[in-house]
């Protein structure tokens, strides 16, 4: 399972958002990620990343807070055929996969923060990548299907006194 760093904690926004968008009160939940979402994004999106190098400022990690308490757009993830995109780490308390969303902020281009969103009493929305794409190019979402878009309503996310530790 890795190491897991508390983000944020979510609040009125969001939690108005995702009861629309999913019809579950996400109040008290927290954003969460856990080492091997570190690894990933570094790994797909870092300096030498295997899909670009969008990440490679490790900076950039520490910016999802950013995207996350100020997002422009939220959007739930669909294939093509409409059917939506479940997460593969997070499950709802029925044992049914989470729904996973997106969260874009346009700064010099586009950053994403995907989330999964589980309906559980654990009460953490995990962030399971992000990554970033220049201002003329248009990647609606982590797996470059298109999804249904719902704007920002407001800030969205109390921040954490936790920080990301990095390799020495």
């Amino acid at each position: 399972m890795g190491r897991l760093t508390t983000v944020g904690i979510q609040t009125t926004g969001f939690n108005e958002d995702i009861k629309d968008i999913l019809g579950f009160d996400t109040t008290g939940y927290q954003v969460i990620i856990k080492g091997n979402v570190i690894r990933h994004i570094l790994y797909r999106h870092g300096e030498n990343g295997k899909a670009d190098n969008s990440m490679r400022d490790v900076n950039d990690l520490a910016r999802i807070n950013y995207v996350i308490n100020n997002y422009d757009n939220i959007e739930l993830l669909k294939k093509t055929s409409g059917t939506l995109v479940k997460s593969q780490v997070a499950n709802n308390s029925d044992n049914t996969l989470a729904s996973i969303i997106i969260l874009s902020k346009r700064v010099n281009g586009n950053y994403y923060v995907v989330e999964a969103v589980p309906n559980n009493k654990n009460k953490n929305v995990e962030i399971i990548s992000a990554y970033k794409n220049k201002a003329n190019v248009i990647v609606p979402n982590a797996n470059n299907l298109p999804s249904a878009s719902r704007p920002k309503r407001s800030s969205n996310i109390a921040l954490s006194d936790n920080t990301i530790a990095q390799k020495q």
